[in-house]
């Protein structure tokens, strides 16, 4: 067993969707001193540049970072993001 810090997932909005505000979302094996998972977004294009604060519109990128994860009961380390987009 053991732990796993600093973990990031990143993802690219899908070309000819829209980002669905609200929508993001992290789940994982969280360790006992962790805190929740942030949530970023970013709207340049590229996914170089990522804010906590969720724009209005033109979200191109969703990341969630981890800040420490832990074995979770079937004995893997393990997390999800998730986020909804509507075909344009």
């Amino acid at each position: 067993g053991g732990q796993a810090d600093s973990v990031i997932i990143s993802d690219e909005v899908p070309l000819n969707t829209t980002y669905v505000s609200g929508s993001l979302s992290g789940d994982g094996s969280l360790s006992g001193d962790a805190t929740a998972p942030v949530l970023e977004y970013a709207t340049d294009g590229t996914g170089t540049v990522f804010s906590t604060t969720e724009p209005a519109s033109g979200v191109t990128h969703v990341r969630v970072t981890f800040n420490s994860l832990t074995d979770g009961s079937s004995g893997a380390t393990t997390a999800t993001m998730t986020f909804q987009v509507t075909i344009n």
